[in-house]
């Protein structure tokens, strides 16, 4: 671990953060991010496929922020892969994106 004998500075690496130092790091970047680029306008953006019974099989889940659209997970159950769910759920995203100003 590199280490300034001047500055007393050091790194950790954990998989178990406390809430306040994720917050300290994703507050001073959105901070500067605005300062930047464009209004910072994150949203939750969920699209789920769901059975006839109502019961969640798939889906895809993300987010909008600076005009653009994140994905961070998408599935579908293998028997349904290559039906066209699959591009279904993704133009719905990429619509309620585009309403969103994306």
């Amino acid at each position: 671990m590199p280490k300034s004998a001047t500055s007393g500075l050091n790194y950790e690496i954990t998989d178990q953060p406390s809430a306040d130092e994720v917050r300290i790091v994703e507050q001073a970047l959105t901070e500067f991010n605005v300062k930047r680029a464009r209004p910072y306008d994150k949203r939750p953006l969920h699209v789920f496929l769901r059975d006839p019974n109502g019961a969640t099989i798939g889906g895809a889940t993300g987010f909008t922020n600076w005009e653009w659209l994140y994905i961070d997970c998408f599935w579908l159950p293998e028997h349904l892969r290559g039906s066209g769910w699959g591009a279904s759920l993704l133009a719905a995203a990429e619509e309620e994106a585009r309403r969103r100003g994306c």
